[in-house]
């Protein structure tokens, strides 16, 4: 059904059931959401994916994060710092949490990215 649906329908909005938008999402550090992607540019728009209360969730993730791992890189507590990251890791697949997709962004783009630890 979905398929003829999408044959017949040229949809504005990203069908996440026929592609994964993670590769295509991007954000900044205060969980704001970017797209070059026209379909999921409209989807976030459309769908108030940066409102105010979506932003501070999610900017909040990042900032607990950081200021837990600054916090122990300060006490040179490195094994710690390892433990946290691996915890973080862990919360990308858990589908009880939040904002998976910010998640695993962070965990891509900027814990990978910077070989942190």
């Amino acid at each position: 059904m979905n398929k003829i649906y999408d044959e017949e329908e040229d949809s504005l909005f990203f069908n996440m059931e026929q592609e994964d938008p993670e590769k295509y999402l991007h954000f900044d550090k205060k969980g704001k959401i970017c797209s070059k992607n026209e379909k999921l540019k409209h989807t976030i728009k459309n769908c108030k994916l940066n409102r105010d209360f979506l932003l501070y969730e999610r900017g909040k993730i990042y900032k607990n994060f950081e200021d837990e791992v600054k916090k122990l890189f300060l006490k040179k507590d490195y094994k710690n710092i390892r433990f946290l990251i691996e915890d973080f890791k862990k919360n990308t697949k858990n589908l009880e949490k939040n904002f998976l997709a910010f998640r695993k962004f962070i965990l891509k783009n900027w814990i990978n990215k910077n070989n942190f630890f």
